[in-house]
């Protein structure tokens, strides 16, 4: 017998998701902000077990298929056409590639629940494209970023002051909006780097309040004691300053010598307090990742010898738990399935093999080339913001060296859908494709022989 109080939740829920389609489709810029928004924080709406394995099922997910059926009904309308995405053949590619892998996964389940989890990413990174050049909201999706930015950083120092309050002489804060630090990290090297390089940045916030957003994003950075992020961060600034435009470069410069005396303050009482509290904590740390015992290296060899059992078409998609399981197996089996891997490269790698690895540097390479290609047409602010919306994505990928794969993460998509859009906005005829019935019927071989015979009709004497 049905619930009725769970009969009449359903019928509401139902009610609601339904009445999000009809405001997506009069306003698909309403569900590309939401999409940004939930594409930050990832913690689950709904969580359910199938089986042995755990369905988690965010908030990003469910936005994502009402934009997604919101613009299949406005495409079949005539409202708009479907945009074909730069680059858009090398990841179907990819995605036929890994889906190979699922024939002869160790465990099946585990398998077709990965590639969904990435196929509805990848429609979101589809469907956010779709909207960014129908609404022209590229812009104000970077204001919307930039808002969150000012929101996590005041959620970062409330929990600072509340874990002082509690007796906390050191922490990691996690702005009470992520899971940990380590992805509060992973959110604040590509917007300081928007915020930095970014030609609309300069146009969005005056360069007072984009100096402070910087600086409070950078502690925050620094309190996260993610040295992953740090690393990456410099990189990142080092292959920003070779694409960076004149007016950025002269913002840098004026303000570094108040950012550095700045940063050497924050450094000499973050070196103060390791001395003075908790020296034993962060050196069992650093002994355990130079010494090689940390687990990110022994879940490395042993996704490095699954590699070597198959190496062009990997051990299957699903795969990495039993590995990880087997590799570590004092480890409880409920860390080994929240890591899935701490290396993007020999995760995939072990999944999908040499080929999907391939299709997916190519995809990143293609990326770039068709960056640069705003760079031999002269258009160097179009040059400058695709390349920086770039580097944010690659920020994302050298983060997953030695992190979760960030693949399997909305943030990555999200930066994808933003380059697609930036590239294409710069691009004097992006192709276009009309799914209309309506308009398409009048084309088809059938509709157009009735015409024929209907005219010669009206001709018979």
């Amino acid at each position: 017998m049905i619930d009725l109080t769970l009969f009449l939740i359903a019928c509401g829920a139902a009610i609601f998701l339904i009445k999000l389609v009809c405001i997506f489709f009069v306003r698909p810029d309403f569900g590309f902000y939401l999409i940004v928004l939930s594409s930050i924080s990832q913690k689950p709406a709904v969580s359910f077990a199938v089986g042995s394995r755990f369905i988690q099922v965010r908030p990003v997910d469910i936005l994502t298929i009402l934009l997604a059926v919101a613009l299949i009904l406005r495409i079949v309308r005539g409202k708009n056409r479907f945009s074909i995405p730069p680059g858009f053949g090398l990841f179907v590619a990819f995605f036929v590639a890994t889906s190979i892998s699922l024939l002869w996964s160790k465990e099946s389940l585990a398998g077709i629940i990965s590639y969904g989890r990435r196929l509805i990413l990848f429609v979101m990174a589809i469907a956010t494209y779709q909207v960014v050049m129908l609404a022209k909201c590229l812009r104000a999706g970077l204001r919307l970023l930039y808002g969150v930015a000012f929101v996590t950083v005041f959620f970062t120092g409330v929990q600072i002051v509340a874990n002082i309050a509690d007796g906390l002489s050191f922490f990691r804060p996690s702005g009470y909006i992520f899971y940990e630090a380590v992805y509060l990290a992973l959110f604040c090297v590509p917007v300081i780097l928007l915020l930095i390089w970014h030609p609309d940045s300069g146009k969005l916030l005056k360069p007072l309040t984009r100096l402070a957003l910087i600086i409070l994003l950078f502690i925050a950075l620094l309190l996260s004691l993610s040295r992953i992020s740090w690393y990456v961060f410099a990189i990142c600034l080092i292959l920003g300053f070779s694409s960076a435009s004149h007016r950025s470069v002269a913002f840098v410069r004026r303000y570094l010598p108040l950012c550095g005396y700045f940063v050497a303050l924050m450094i000499i009482g973050i070196v103060g307090r390791i001395y003075y509290g908790i020296t034993d904590p962060i050196l069992e740390r650093v002994a355990l990742l130079t010494d090689l015992g940390d687990i990110r290296w022994t879940l490395m060899r042993a996704q490095i010898a699954s590699f070597l059992e198959s190496p062009v078409l990997g051990v299957g998609m699903g795969s990495t738990h039993i590995i990880l399981v087997e590799a570590v197996p004092d480890w409880s089996n409920v860390f080994t399935k929240a890591v899935g891997g701490y290396n993007i490269v020999t995760g995939l790698l072990a999944e999908s093999g040499l080929l999907g690895f391939a299709m997916f540097v190519a995809i990143l390479g293609q990326m770039w080339h068709l960056v640069c290609q705003l760079k031999f047409r002269g258009d160097h602010e179009g040059f400058l913001g695709a390349s920086t919306l770039y580097l944010c994505l690659l920020s994302t990928v050298l983060w997953s060296l030695f992190q979760p794969p960030v693949i399997n993460n909305p943030w990555f998509w999200l930066f994808v859908s933003l380059t697609w859009a930036s590239i294409s906005s710069m691009s004097k005829s992006p192709r276009q494709v009309t799914f209309s019935i309506f308009n398409n019927l009048k084309t088809m071989p059938v509709y157009s022989a009735g015409r024929l015979v209907k005219e010669s009709l009206k001709k018979w004497p």
